[in-house]
């Protein structure tokens, strides 16, 4: 009786040694999945990096063009940057280290050369025609 429970407890043990392997094997072939995965997204997320640098190179090159047919100062053209950004007034100052007045007589002033009516126009003039 007592070799009968040896070899059943014996038994069990293997049989909990066995669903242990399979867990392991699993966990193995899942670490393994997320490991490709994870390459393969790191390779998109490259890939599309590059795709925006390209492109924001070309739309730098599109807003310092008309800056210039509107004939705005450096200090201006930076301005209108950050407006087309969507940055607040105070934001600007704060990047710029100026007064908010001054960004306030700047936005003026672009608005007044562009001949448009403000923030919204100013960015609507180049995202328009994206979408």
């Amino acid at each position: 009786m007592h070799i009968a429970q040896e070899g059943f407890v014996a038994f069990l043990c293997m049989i909990s040694i066995y669903i242990i392997w399979q867990e392991i094997a699993d966990s193995y072939y899942k670490v393994d999945t997320l490991k490709q995965t994870l390459k393969k997204e790191i390779q998109d997320k490259k890939t599309y990096s590059q795709q925006v640098q390209i492109l924001r190179v070309g739309l730098l090159e599109v807003l310092n063009g008309q800056f210039e047919r509107w004939s705005l100062s450096k200090s201006e053209q930076e301005v209108a940057l950050l407006l087309i950004k969507g940055l607040s007034f105070e934001q600007i100052n704060q990047i710029r280290g100026t007064k908010e007045k001054t960004v306030r007589q700047q936005a003026s002033t672009i608005y007044q050369k562009s001949n448009l009516d403000g923030r919204s126009h100013l960015a609507a003039y180049f995202l328009e025609d994206l979408f």
